[in-house]
């Protein structure tokens, strides 16, 4: 093995880690949707004052309906990640949608725990339904239906 920057590294203990992303400009929310399976969760976050950030800000609607945008764009997403589950942050900005960040593995639940239901396509549109989720529930059936899918 010849190793270009003498002496290297293989585990680094640097944790002053930084992310840089595009700012979008007049963006006065964001939307957090959880995916398991085909049931679709969504917070809606509105951006902190004298701020142009969403997370972190602590000023949730649990209850209001996201654009028709933000569920297709998430299912496209899901989709072409082939996972059990997901979450995803998303900005829309003037019909456009932007993903800010995403997670697969481990990921905060408040978005399902504060649900009272979900959105599902069926037959081309998509539907709200009422529903007290389980998150453990929604976790199993989620990976048994990822399995199914992609293994029997």
């Amino acid at each position: 093995l010849k190793l270009k920057n003498h002496p290297y590294i293989f585990n680094s203990n640097n944790r002053k880690k930084f992310l840089i992303q595009n700012f979008i400009p007049d963006l006065k929310e964001d939307w957090k949707i959880l995916i398991f399976d085909k049931k679709y969760y969504a917070l809606n976050r509105k951006v902190r004052k004298n701020d142009f950030r969403a997370s972190g800000s602590h000023n949730f609607d649990f209850n209001k309906v996201p654009p028709q945008e933000i569920l297709d764009f998430s299912n496209n997403i899901y989709d072409i990640l082939n996972v059990p589950y997901a979450s995803f942050d998303i900005g829309f900005n003037q019909n456009k949608c932007f993903l800010f960040e995403f997670q697969l593995v481990s990921f905060g639940t408040t978005t399902i725990e504060h649900s009272s239901g979900y959105f599902i396509k069926q037959e081309g549109k998509w539907r709200n339904i009422s529903e007290k989720p389980i998150l453990e529930k929604e976790i199993a059936n989620s990976v048994i239906s990822w399995i199914n899918k992609n293994y029997a």
